[in-house]
């Protein structure tokens, strides 16, 4: 019975493996998160948020995002030298940042609106470097079909950065961020160790030339993952500039509990999703409008099971994991939870863009909402923090609703375009 259940395929098992990898990967900080709030302080929380804000910038253009062409090269001589070359990129990004950073970081500290997060900064650049060699030899391994790896792998960096912050609540109140970087160091080192690259191969003048013939991922693909990054973060540091460290950590576990796990639903169907679509976009175009409807139904129903508990029961489910300390993050969460389920619903539904080839239309919205979510936080630190919760979600909704729209109207064209021909 159990082996009529084994995906038969090699494909199908790879997802597999990798899929349980990630899920276990992202179930492991949720699980500990029990005790790491009653260990720590939501100020604590807030200045991890602070930290991890400005990580996630940092880390989108680390490598140039050149890790992304280890995939293109047809031998794998010419593809170690792109790894090379993305960790070679990382390695400048922390040479050019550590300076500014180590020698002004109370300046830096200062304009961020939290000082006590200064002496930590230092440690910045080291993650972000870090972080840039595991994903380059990341994309290496995907490569290699070393699947079993990937997965393990997510799964010491997922421990390590909850084991070394539950282990450093006693030397510092910043263990959060010193377990962050603890994790993602090990990590890095682990993973240079199972990739078995030639280091000893590396030449400067091949990785140049990898340079030039992917330039196309610096110049087009991180300017809009940075994009991306800067919209996504961006509540962070207008939370923290206008209100203080308790509610940037109420408002940062909000986000992370409640997306984790939607999160690893959305991409798993947004992959099937494109599969399905991207087929249809090339035989059978007049089911593409269905698909979208079908699918966004089916993601509808999801969020509805998933998220009215915490519309209803946000307070009492937040006092009752977390500690009675949580309490008002359960209030914020019970309005927050309205923006996250949009996004779980329409997210996923994005993939339409790349295959109809209309990534542009994509591009487009993905600018309107970082100038509009910039203007909108602007206008919600002059209010109270309850009152900036409902105007980011009601922007949120907007914004989603606005996505949505465009892909509907997207999927018409390209299925009457596809008539007159």
């Amino acid at each position: 019975m159990i082996n009529r259940l084994k995906p038969k395929s090699d494909f199908a098992r790879n997802v597999v493996t990798l899929m349980t990898g990630t899920a276990i990967a992202q179930a492991i900080p949720i699980a500990i998160m029990p005790i790491l709030t009653r260990l720590y302080t939501p100020e604590d929380f807030g200045l991890l948020a602070l930290f991890m804000a400005l990580f996630s910038i940092l880390s989108t253009i680390s490598t140039g995002r050149y890790e992304l062409a280890v995939m293109a090269p047809a031998t794998n001589e010419k593809a170690q030298d792109v790894v090379f070359l993305s960790i070679l990129v990382a390695l400048g990004v922390l040479m050019v940042t550590g300076p500014p950073i180590w020698l002004f970081n109370s300046e830096i500290a200062s304009l961020l609106g939290n000082p006590e997060i200064g002496v930590w900064l230092c440690l910045l650049p080291l993650i972000v470097f870090s972080s840039g060699v595991y994903q380059s030899i990341d994309y290496w391994l995907n490569r290699q079909n070393r699947y079993k790896d990937m997965a393990g792998n997510k799964l010491i960096q997922a421990g390590s950065v909850s084991l070394a912050q539950a282990m450093l609540f006693h030397i510092s109140r910043a263990g959060l961020v010193l377990g962050s970087v603890m994790g993602w160091v090990l990590s890095a080192l682990f993973v240079v160790r199972k990739s078995r690259l030639q280091f000893r191969d590396f030449d400067f003048r091949l990785s140049r030339k990898m340079a030039i013939r992917y330039k196309e991922y610096p110049l087009f693909q991180a300017p809009f993952s940075l994009l991306n990054s800067m919209s996504s973060q961006a509540p962070i540091f207008f939370i923290t500039k206008a209100f203080d460290a308790g509610i940037v950590g109420f408002y940062s576990l909000v986000i992370r509990i409640l997306s984790a796990p939607a999160a690893l639903i959305a991409k798993s169907t947004g992959q099937v999703y494109f599969q399905r679509v991207s087929l249809h976009a090339r035989s059978a175009p007049e089911l593409l409008l269905n698909d979208l409807y079908e699918v966004g139904m089916k993601l509808f129903v999801i969020a509805l099971m998933v998220f009215t508990p915490v519309l209803f029961y946000g307070a009492e489910m937040f006092i009752m994991v977390f500690g009675d300390g949580w309490a008002q993050a359960g209030a914020y969460a019970q309005v927050l939870v309205i923006a996250i389920a949009v996004k779980f619903v329409v997210s996923p539904l994005s993939t339409i863009f790349m295959a109809i080839d209309k990534i542009k239309v994509g591009a487009f919205w993905q600018l309107v909402y970082f100038l509009t979510t910039i203007l909108m936080l602007f206008l919600a630190v002059l209010f109270e923090f309850e009152t900036f919760v409902w105007i980011y979600v009601v922007h949120e909704l907007f914004l989603y609703t606005f996505y949505f729209m465009l892909m509907i109207y997207s999927v018409k064209a390209y299925i009457y375009s596809n008539m007159d021909v």
